[in-house]
């Protein structure tokens, strides 16, 4: 399953395991079916692959609940803070206010943080 939510452009995650930047393997067929040219696959797992390899790379979270910490508790707080920035939208919550959207952010995450205990 984690070749499939890797190659979904809307689940906004980030190959996190050496098998999913394999030459001809289930990421790269399921991009390519996706619409994906072969130059912007070989480019976007090039760049991953930098970014594994590289000292001071970050990769997406590895631990329970991740497509949640990002689905349920990041992406709806940043789309509504871009909404309000670009003037998509006039009733935002949260506000447009960096500061306030880290703070309602980490505090979702603190939540869903409990429900699998610090140790999980």
């Amino acid at each position: 399953q984690s070749a499939e939510d890797v190659a979904q452009g809307d689940s906004y995650m980030d190959p996190y395991r050496n098998s999913h930047l394999e030459p001809n393997g289930t990421t790269e067929r399921l991009m390519l079916a996706d619409n994906w040219t072969p130059e912007q696959v070989a480019g976007f797992f090039d760049s991953q692959r930098i970014s594994f390899s590289h000292p001071n790379g970050a990769g997406d979270l590895r631990i329970l609940g991740q497509g949640l910490y990002m689905e349920a508790h990041t992406v709806p707080y940043l789309q509504a803070y871009l909404d309000c920035r670009l003037g998509l939208t006039s009733f935002v919550t949260p506000p447009c206010d960096p500061g306030m959207v880290g703070e309602l952010m980490a505090t979702s995450w603190r939540g869903e943080t409990q429900k699998w205990g610090l140790d999980a």
